[in-house]
């Protein structure tokens, strides 16, 4: 291992927070602008911020490669007069690397050529990476994604699978302290991924919102990893409506935090969650704040409670693919009971895809009833996870105790039940937890709701069920 990465890697075992670390990211017209907003760099400042670092500063630009001499430009000629300046004494200084034009690129243009090898690609980021690493810098390389434009080689996939299998076998340690395994992530790095609409943009090339959103939670988690910072519920991608009563004066009515049996409008803390805040403006429909609802913590009496429906809600949600997180309990007049099945929100374990509906038990044996098409997940305060690929229909959640529920649904129109936690209008718009006005949905205890229109995989999961685990004091 060169000295070098040694040495910073012993710097960092003990932990350091994000203020201590001047972050600068590199790279081509992902990182530089170009696919559907909110970009990539926007989304990792977001995460970054709330984690307590400062700016990030883009040194992306639109077309250009790591190769010296590129004829669309070259990030390499550029590094001394534009990043360089950007090292900082006293702080940690990461450099963050993404890129794949050299890997599309067919024209050769002096030693190191671009083209549409591996090698080459190779040859290009380890020359630019050495460099900055000569220099002080801590890097982090991330893998290519891939495309399928006009233009691009027709072996470019093959190529770009031979540089990942290259990269992971030897690149942490010799030119990069860290590496962003987007390589294969199910949803933006396979072969192919590039046809979705839902996480690319138009042009089979850039990442879509929800695309970008995925890269900077991966860029995230890599930068957790290598410096020892904490998780935090900002980091989970795309968030589009929370709701957590155990953060502190988070439920507040005219701001005003909530006392124990008092109406509650607005719970919100945009700072921990970079996401809208449920909210209810009428006052005969907000929640009751409990102060120690589900094991100790506070919790929102919500749905029917004493013959009136409360409830609360947020606006201009995308439909479609996403995930629900939940802890909830049933209240004295609710009967626990969750219906996932209305809108044929499919729950099954995402690492297998496996047919029919799957959980990862965490404690308690869970059992899928054919003929019901219901999941009784047992009783007590326990972690259930049941995650979706949106394929298999016509399943329901009965949900008994204090429980974390966790669902990937695909939102289809329909007639939401009486005990949906989330009710929404077709094609968006107001999202309703628990139900709506008309049709409150499942009384209970709420403590915790959230939606993001993007499906968690499993390391993006497991940091989120450890933090509701710790604050609910919900085993895992």
């Amino acid at each position: 291992m060169p000295t070098s990465i040694a040495r910073r890697r012993r710097a960092h075992s003990a932990p350091l927070t994000p203020s201590q670390v001047n972050l600068v990211i590199v790279g081509d017209s992902i990182t530089g602008g170009a696919g559907v907003l909110p970009y990539y760099p926007t989304q990792l400042g977001n995460m970054w911020s709330a984690s307590g670092g400062g700016a990030i500063t883009n040194c992306g630009h639109s077309g250009y490669s790591y190769v010296t001499g590129a004829p669309g430009g070259s990030l390499y000629d550029l590094y001394e007069a534009e990043v360089k300046p950007h090292l900082v004494a006293g702080k940690s200084n990461v450099l963050v690397m993404e890129g794949i034009n050299d890997l599309y690129n067919g024209v050769s243009v002096g030693p190191p050529a671009i083209g549409e090898t591996a090698v080459q690609y190779i040859a290009a980021v380890t020359a630019y990476a050495q460099r900055a690493m000569a220099d002080g810098w801590t890097v982090i390389l991330v893998e290519p994604t891939p495309r399928a434009n006009t233009g691009t080689p027709a072996s470019y996939e093959t190529q770009r699978q031979l540089a990942i299998t290259s990269l992971r076998a030897s690149a942490v340690g010799t030119i990069c302290a860290g590496l962003v395994r987007v390589g294969d992530d199910p949803r933006i790095g396979l072969a192919g991924s590039e046809n979705n609409s839902y996480f690319y943009a138009a042009d089979l090339v850039h990442l879509g919102s929800l695309g970008n959103a995925i890269l900077a939670a991966a860029v995230m988690a890599e930068l957790r990893t290598l410096f020892g910072f904490p998780w935090l519920p900002a980091h989970v991608p795309y968030v589009i409506t929370w709701l957590d009563t155990s953060i502190a004066d988070a439920c507040t009515l005219a701001t005003v935090p909530a006392v124990n049996g008092g109406a509650v409008d607005t719970v919100a803390n945009q700072a921990i969650y970079n996401a809208t805040p449920a909210t209810q403006g009428t006052s005969a429909s907000r929640p009751i704040f409990t102060a120690a609802a589900i094991n100790g913590q506070p919790a929102l009496a919500m749905g029917p409670q004493g013959g009136v429906p409360r409830w609360m809600e947020v606006v201009n949600y995308p439909r479609g693919v996403g995930t629900v997180v939940l802890v909830a309990a049933p209240s004295a007049e609710g009967y626990g009971y969750f219906s996932f099945g209305t809108f044929q929100w499919a729950l099954n374990l995402v690492t297998t895809h496996t047919s029919g509906l799957a959980t990862v038990n965490h404690g308690v044996t869970s059992q899928y009833v054919a003929a019901s098409g219901t999941l009784g997940i047992g009783t007590g305060p326990h972690v259930y996870v049941m995650v979706g690929d949106g394929q298999h229909a016509d399943t329901t959640l009965t949900m008994d105790g204090a429980s974390v529920a966790l669902s990937t649904f695909n939102g289809d129109a329909g007639n939401p039940g009486e005990d949906q936690p989330f009710e929404g209008a077709t094609g968006g718009g107001t999202l309703f937890l628990p139900g709506n006005g008309g049709d409150p949905g499942a009384p209970g205890y709420y403590g915790f709701a959230l939606y993001t229109p993007i499906p968690l995989v499993a390391s993006e999961l497991a940091p989120l069920l450890t933090y509701l685990s710790a604050t609910w004091g919900i085993p895992t």
